[in-house]
């Protein structure tokens, strides 16, 4: 734990007496880290509207006029079975008529039309990993398949759209993950290599009296660390700051939730430390290589 303190005032020494150019890296890392942010918040907000439109899937399946009750009862323990089928609700013609007339609020329709013309009807909730497009699809043409079932309704297109879009979502957030752990290396390569080689004489006198790579290392990547925490800090305020001066315009919206943040900064934090890693052993490897070569 001691060890651990010390590192973390050594790399916050380093940065004070780098005023300019950690502020300069931490700028660069919070804009970076709040497009970040913003993208997941808008992802969380597109998650959870699909979520509640995923509640909506479903399968209505309709019944040939005149079935038997015997049918009808079959049919549904056949359904029922089915991994697929996560909940089946029959709805009787007559029900479906009392519900189109209170919709519209009329109760004379049967007598306008001259009977009742809609069908018995099993509503089906698909079970989760069976309501994405193709398992949605293969499932209507299996109950489609049964005598005594007229049609099989299911809202392919809009089911297709909904999964396309989710599929963007998640791709979205991959490529600006991506683009976001290239620009936190880079921006901390140039910080670090600039803190290591503002130090090189003094390392070089550490490494004579028996310092280990380990122990020369472990400041430098404590900074990098620390510039992405701070850079994360910042980033999440002015997201939040945002938040609160525009959710009376944007209704509905919520704020990323508590576990997502969490993540947020474990990730920020690794990648703050391998990159930091890396940068710092490779540039003492350069000045390694060149010390031996000035000796040569």
């Amino acid at each position: 734990m001691r060890a651990l303190a010390f590192f973390v005032q050594e790399g916050w020494s380093s940065l004070r007496r780098n005023l300019a150019a950690s502020l300069a890296a931490v700028t660069a890392l919070a804009a970076v880290l709040f497009v970040l942010l913003l993208l997941l918040l808008i992802s969380h907000n597109i998650l959870f509207l699909a979520a509640r439109l995923e509640a909506r899937k479903g399968l209505s399946v309709f019944l040939d006029p005149g079935l038997p009750p015997e049918r009808v009862e079959e049919l549904r323990r056949h359904f029922t079975g089915f991994r697929e089928v996560a909940s089946l609700r029959f709805v009787s013609r007559a029900a479906a008529l009392a519900d189109v007339e209170a919709d519209l609020g009329t109760s004379r329709i049967e007598e306008i039309l001259g009977g009742n013309p809609l069908p018995d009807t099993f509503l089906i909730e698909p079970a989760p990993g069976s309501a994405d497009a193709a398992a949605l699809e293969r499932l209507a043409g299996e109950i489609g398949a049964y005598d005594g079932v007229e049609d099989v309704v299911y809202g392919r297109r809009w089911v297709e759209a909904l999964d396309q879009g989710l599929r963007v979502v998640s791709q979205a957030n991959g490529l600006t993950a991506g683009l976001a752990i290239l620009a936190i290396i880079l921006v901390l390569g140039n910080t670090l290599r600039l803190l290591v080689l503002m130090r090189e004489e003094q390392l070089g006198v550490m490494k004579v009296i028996g310092a280990t790579d380990a122990f020369l290392r472990a400041p430098f990547i404590t900074a990098g660390a620390l510039l992405c925490m701070l850079a994360a800090g910042a980033a999440l305020i002015c997201l939040y700051a945002g938040f609160l001066a525009t959710r009376d315009w944007l209704a509905g919206v919520r704020f990323l939730p508590v576990h997502w943040l969490a993540f947020f900064f474990l990730g920020v934090g690794f990648v703050g430390l391998a990159g930091s890693w890396l940068t710092v052993q490779a540039t003492l490897h350069h000045l390694a290589r060149r010390g031996d070569s000035g000796r040569a």
